[in-house]
């Protein structure tokens, strides 16, 4: 899309370029991020975000007032290849004017492969704004439910003594019946230094006879607001309650040895016994979602 097409979206017209650091407009970024209600409590921190190599963030502006933003980075997970469209802000008073479509077109027009955005069940603007981006909503509808890693000194305890404690904390079956342990993913590995994308890391549970029982898929993320890990796949067998708390109580244990900010999951609202397990290990709700998808023409992983 042309920039004539942008301003033809907009009343009064505005210039949208890639923000590339300038100490100037960083403050006035962190300001508009609090404005618009997405710094979560915490200071944002764009040059932190944008030391990732795939990090890009878009700017709107109209006579050097900044009026809009929007924050994208690549991933790579079992599902393959993605921009991840994470965070999408245009000040109150701007708003209804097309700069969050025209922002997200900028965005995503020259990306080939699928890009992902997560909205909040009935924001109707939003998802208007990315349905005129060529995005379409998941049929399902996921609780989002977010752990705060216990803040604990280096070295005070080993791993198997955290995943130990939180097992009992949650009722989990000690590890002498369900482990759970990282394994290494050799494809992602790959494909995250060819394309310099954060790639995902598997945390396995296994029985006492080392039988596969279940995994969480665990993906680093920086953005410009925390420091944290998505839960991207998950499953147990035979949705076994015992297995979802192990993994729940691995998954926090991980996170804090890597002194994370939060450990978000999104569990299908079908997922009952994976929203309980998480729910008991500590993992606040906060709400309704569903991811909205844009397949391009190249969406192989």
């Amino acid at each position: 899309m042309t920039n004539a097409s942008y301003e033809r979206t907009m009343k009064p017209p505005c210039d949208i370029a890639l923000y590339d650091g300038a100490p100037e407009d960083s403050e006035a970024l962190r300001v508009l991020i609090t404005v618009c209600g997405l710094d979560g409590g915490q200071p944002a921190q764009p040059a932190r975000f944008l030391a990732l190599p795939t990090a890009r963030i878009w700017l709107a502006r109209r006579a050097q007032r900044m009026l809009g933003f929007v924050a994208t980075f690549e991933s790579h997970t079992l599902a393959g290849h993605r921009l991840e469209v994470d965070l999408l802000g245009v000040h109150p008073e701007d708003r209804g004017q097309g700069i969050g479509a025209a922002l997200v077109q900028r965005a995503i027009e020259n990306w080939d492969g699928v890009a992902r955005a997560l909205i909040r069940v009935g924001n109707i603007a939003s998802e208007r704004v990315f349905a005129s981006a060529g995005f379409a909503p998941e049929a399902t509808v996921r609780e989002l439910l977010v752990l705060t890693p216990p803040s604990e000194p280096a070295g005070s305890h080993d791993g198997a003594s955290r995943h130990a404690e939180r097992s009992e904390a949650s009722h989990v079956p000690s590890s002498e019946t369900l482990r759970c342990a990282q394994s290494d993913t050799a494809c992602h590995a790959e494909h995250s230094e060819a394309s310099r994308a954060p790639a995902s890391e598997t945390l396995r549970c296994a029985q006492g006879d080392n039988a596969p029982a279940g995994f969480f898929e665990l993906l680093p993320v920086t953005t410009l607001t925390y420091c944290g890990a998505w839960v991207e796949a998950a499953a147990a067998e035979r949705n076994s309650l015992r297995v979802w708390r192990a993994l729940a109580a691995g998954a926090a244990a991980w996170a804090a040895e890597r002194r994370l900010d939060m450990l978000g999951a999104l569990p299908a609202l079908a997922q009952r016994r994976c929203r309980r397990a998480l729910a008991e290990a500590g993992y606040a709700t906060e709400g309704h979602y569903r991811f909205f998808l844009r397949h391009g023409t190249d969406d192989t992983c």
